[in-house]
């Protein structure tokens, strides 16, 4: 037995109809196919697989890989439920992988980030020279440092979701964690202001799929909105807009926390806050409780 393309493919349509994210189903499509690289250049054949063969991919990602602990801990998760799958589907076909550990995750340090930094941030943005860019990027960060939205739920936003009273603002979450949040008056201000701007653009090469979504990407000098705005533009927004502070760490997680603290600060209990941010446990909101 040989694994083929469309045995990742249809991989990905299992964790797809198991309720996987998107974003999930592509990086364990990614690690998969390094994977597979590893085993053609290393000459390792199908019937040489054992475990020891995804210890030692382990010890390749980190020495040679340099890859961060936590994506080689995604990278064995990823091969393990791949050779599973397949051996449940092939009845015939024992995965050599079902006794590796799977490496505990890393928990990255508490977020330093105050109010301080987030308005040299905010500042640092008005100096754009595209107003679109900067209100669009205001606008995101206000969802992330105040509403505390992740990358997905943010990038999945369309201009339908977006409801502008006089005394209020509300936006509408789909997905997983779907729900309808009254946003805070800065993050109000920062959305009617992007949209404002968002309008008079004249939106060059955007599709007709496209013209519905809130966040997009730029091309060229000119900054023209040419696609909708995906994790990775996202992330790499958020670094650019870090170096400018001095802050190369920054990032949706960091921002998050600053919207748990900024909550708690309002007097939010820890379930009003979970029920905001669409979270299932606790976790960081009891770390800061008990700092």
């Amino acid at each position: 037995m040989q694994i083929q393309v469309e045995d990742i493919r249809s991989f990905s349509q299992f964790l797809r109809e198991k309720g996987k994210q998107p974003a999930t189903t592509e990086s364990y499509a990614r690690d998969l196919a390094a994977f597979l690289e590893y085993l053609r250049v290393s000459k390792i054949s199908w019937e040489q697989l054992e475990s020891s063969t995804l210890i030692f991919y382990q010890k390749y990602l980190s020495t040679e890989r340099e890859a961060h602990p936590n994506s080689i801990r995604r990278a064995v998760i990823s091969i393990r439920q791949f050779f599973r799958y397949l051996s449940e589907r092939e009845k015939t076909f024992q995965s050599p992988f079902d006794d590796v550990a799977i490496p505990s995750r890393q928990e990255s340090p508490p977020s330093t980030f105050q109010d301080k930094e987030l308005q040299t941030l905010m500042q640092a943005i008005q100096q754009e020279d595209s107003p679109l860019k900067a209100y669009r990027d205001s606008a995101i960060i206000c969802l992330l440092a105040y509403e505390g939205l992740k990358a997905n739920e943010i990038i999945s936003l369309r201009w339908t979701h977006y409801l502008h009273h006089p005394h209020y603002t509300t936006i509408k979450i789909e997905g997983p964690r779907s729900r309808i949040l009254q946003v805070m008056e800065k993050t109000a201000e920062s959305l009617e202001k992007y949209r404002s701007a968002y309008i008079g653009s004249h939106k060059k090469g955007v599709g007709k799929r496209e013209k519905d979504r809130m966040f997009f990407a730029f091309q060229g000098k000119d900054l023209t909105p040419y696609k909708s705005l995906s994790r990775h533009g996202l992330k790499y927004m958020l670094y650019e807009r870090g170096e400018e502070i001095k802050n190369p760490h920054l990032n949706t997680e960091i921002l998050r926390e600053h919207a748990i603290q900024t909550l708690l600060k309002m007097g939010r209990t820890p379930e009003e806050i979970m029920a905001h941010m669409g979270l299932l446990r606790l976790g960081r909101i009891a770390k800061l409780l008990r700092k």
